[in-house]
């Protein structure tokens, strides 16, 4: 069936005041600036907020005098969240006074524990920078890698060792330990502790003999939330019933994530243009990884989308699918998506369960689970679910029997013992 979505591409325009504050320059701009963001390498989510952000300024800058009363009327939009909207208004600002993204800091230098560190343990971490296993990592996990192990590092220096060879054990469980004996740090912590450690091995002596005081982190987390065959039946009932109170958006929403299993932040960002009704797929850049992404689209989520699109989405000139209710529409959150789902969990009344949550992400477990459990293979479940290796599909197999079952080659002895699970 093919869809017809000229709706979505219709365009409203809007009579605009002249500002106290004139931003002229912002005012005809929003899209320069946005596609100036891209270049400089911001994230799409950035993007995105930025963009709801300037259209909000522009709307309230009649009432405001200068840049002192949008700060705090910037603020008053979410007291709780005043440094991310300081920012998005220090993109504005620096853009309406001609600094382009790129041009200046993001944000003022802080000093890290890195900056600190004395010649014998700063070669670690440059020598892991240069390392073959730090040039395959993503600039996100390179960061948080170096951070960990700076801090560490820094930890080691302040009980007066100034290189690797002078480490003791003792001076490891110090660092790693709080004062009641207990661990200080997550496992994820640990992880990319020894991934710099063996990462820089090959460099400095002594980071081997290092890693092995450092203890090795568990190997898998416990499992999520994931829905029961009466949760899902239970869900279902609400989308298929017409006379529910939940909104065409919220069905589309939910049903999208059921069938697709996308993340919350990918529902929130798709695209009217990630959508091909001719050959039914969904094509996306994940959020998370960067990495592209094709499904195939269900029938049922495209019908909802459609009855989304056609009886309920306002008219405008959005490229999202989703959109805000209110003017002026932009792109949800996945905080909307969220909270989507949690109103369609009220209404078909499923419970937080022993875990205590039942977030939007359940759907997304629930899917990869069930794939497993009809025995679809690692390899495809993995690269169904956007996983950027099939070794991290394997931490759902333990939330389904059957999945376990069938994967001969995973140990499921020493991972049902562990009763640990979800990446």
């Amino acid at each position: 069936m093919r869809y017809n979505l000229a709706l979505m591409s219709n365009r409203t325009t809007t009579r605009r005041r002249v500002s106290a504050m004139e931003m002229n320059r912002l005012r005809d701009g929003v899209p320069d600036l946005l596609g100036r963001l891209r270049e400089a390498g911001y994230s799409e989510q950035y993007v995105v907020e930025t963009r709801r952000f300037a259209k909000r300024l522009l709307a309230a800058a009649p009432g405001l005098a200068d840049w002192d009363e949008a700060t705090e009327w910037a603020h008053s939009l979410r007291p709780s969240a005043r440094k991310t909207l300081n920012m998005f208004l220090r993109t504005c600002r620096h853009y309406e006074e001609g600094i382009m993204p790129g041009e200046a800091p993001r944000h003022d230098p802080v000093p890290t524990s890195r900056d600190g560190l004395c010649e014998g343990f700063a070669k670690v971490i440059d020598a892991y920078e240069a390392s073959p296993e730090a040039a395959a990592k993503s600039p996100s996990s390179l960061r948080a890698e170096v951070s960990c192990a700076s801090a560490f590092l820094a930890g080691l220096e302040a009980l007066g060792r100034s290189s690797v060879d002078e480490v003791t054990e003792d001076d490891v469980i110090g660092v790693l330990t709080d004062g009641d004996g207990g661990p200080a740090h997550s496992p994820a912590y640990a992880r990319h502790l020894r991934a710099v450690l063996g990462g820089a091995s090959g460099e400095v002596g002594g980071c081997e003999r290092l890693m092995g005081f450092v203890p090795v982190p568990r190997a898998w987390r416990k499992s999520g939330r994931v829905l029961t065959p009466g949760e899902v039946e239970a869900v279902c009932r609400v989308l298929d019933d017409p006379q529910s109170p939940v909104s065409l958006r919220d069905r589309a929403i939910v049903r999208t994530m059921m069938l697709t299993g996308l993340r919350s932040c990918d529902v929130a960002a798709l695209g009217v243009d990630s959508i091909d009704w001719n050959s039914g797929t969904i094509s996306i850049v994940q959020q998370k990884t960067g990495t592209p992404l094709e499904l195939p689209l269900p029938t049922q989520v495209g019908n909802d989308i459609f009855e989304y699109a056609t009886r309920e989405r306002p008219l405008c000139g959005d490229p999202h699918v989703f959109i805000t209710r209110k003017a002026p529409h932009g792109p949800i959150s996945a905080n909307a998506v969220r909270a989507a789902a949690a109103r369609v969990y009220d209404v078909a009344g499923v419970e937080a369960g022993p875990t205590g949550v039942r977030g939007s992400h359940a759907f997304r477990r629930t899917a990869i689970t069930s794939m497993i459990s009809d025995g679809v293979d690692r390899a495809v479940v993995a690269s169904v679910a956007g996983h950027a290796s099939p070794d991290t599909t394997d931490g759902y197999m333990v939330a389904s029997v059957e999945g376990l079952r069938r994967h001969a080659s995973l140990d499921v002895g020493a991972l049902a013992a562990t009763g640990e699970g979800v990446r």
